[in-house]
């Protein structure tokens, strides 16, 4: 079962990066929440992202006599591991060599899922062998600054009944949102949807709702429990979902839900301030149930929302 989050925003960038690579089998695996006693490293506080990319790597399944690649790993060793269309990313990576074939290291990886994970999408190429996949665990940590994590495994068969196997530990580490960074919860707000959306044009028809002090601060306190998105997401296609002004004494506040990455951007008086992630689209949803039937294409719209 695929993540649908995962897979709108990485799948197809990461098949493009594999067939550059000459690589012939790409194995994902995504994870949804981790009970907090299902690994080790999820009951540890980490303080940085190198931190949690090491620990991540130091227990990562790897399949019985596998070695050190050495002067073997050859290329397989030196590429850095990559995760298009999404920054910062840190990572962590080792490489090894299995005394076995890709078919036996992908059905190994695949019975010996690391703790929590879950098989998220299988895809696969042509040429030299390759098994790559994603662990995605960015809440299942108790780490407000956690957006994702992941492992990458990538093989290639290097000689009869021989595979190396790399193995990328990747975390998108995201900074705190700062105090005033916030959505008034009383004002005067307005709610815009849309007729039309296009993700080639700027959306059309815009159906305009006032909303209520009771209303406006049920979305307030979702847009406030967001946190930072990466500061570098990218996606073929996007477009603008929904957006919400909101008027106080003291200043005027837009808030713009897009498709890509279910991001949200604010905005206080002009001044636009980093993008937040609404990727499980619990404001999306809220924003949905105020809008009139007559913003039909915003009331339908989805943006690939994660599973809790």
């Amino acid at each position: 079962m695929r993540d649908p989050w995962l897979t709108s925003r990485h799948h197809n960038a990461a098949m493009r990066h594999l067939a550059r690579a000459g690589l012939f089998t790409a194995l994902l695996l995504g994870a949804t929440a981790l009970p907090p006693s299902a690994a080790s490293w999820a009951a540890r506080p980490t303080s940085s992202p190198g931190a949690l990319a090491h620990r991540l790597l130091a227990l990562a399944p790897l399949p019985p006599g596998a070695r050190p690649c050495g002067a073997r790993g050859g290329e397989m060793a030196k590429a850095p591991g990559e995760l298009v269309g999404i920054a910062p990313v840190t990572d962590a990576d080792r490489c090894v060599t299995a005394t076995s074939g890709p078919a036996l290291v992908q059905a190994y990886l695949r019975g010996h899922l690391a703790k929590g994970a879950t098989l998220s999408s299988i895809g696969s190429g042509s040429g030299r062998g390759a098994v790559q996949f994603f662990v995605s665990e960015a809440l299942s940590i108790d780490n407000p600054h956690v957006y994702l994590a992941h492992l990458v495994y990538t093989a290639r068969t290097a000689a009869r009944d021989t595979t190396v196997l790399r193995v990328d530990a990747q975390v998108v580490w995201v900074p705190l949102r700062p105090a005033g960074a916030r959505l008034s919860s009383s004002g005067h707000a307005t709610l815009t949807g849309y007729r039309q959306l296009s993700l080639a044009a700027a959306p059309r028809g815009p159906v305009r709702e006032a909303i209520g002090q009771a209303a406006l601060a049920h979305l307030a306190a979702l847009a406030n429990s967001l946190t930072e998105g990466p500061s570098h997401l990218e996606c073929m296609e996007d477009t603008i979902l929904y957006r919400l002004q909101v008027r106080t004494h003291h200043r005027t506040e837009q808030l713009v839900g897009h498709q890509c990455g279910a991001e949200v951007a604010l905005s206080i008086n002009g001044r636009l301030l980093a993008p937040l992630s609404d990727r499980h689209c619990a404001l999306l949803q809220a924003v949905q149930q105020l809008l009139p039937s007559a913003a039909r294409a915003s009331r339908q719209a989805s943006a690939g929302c994660a599973s809790r």
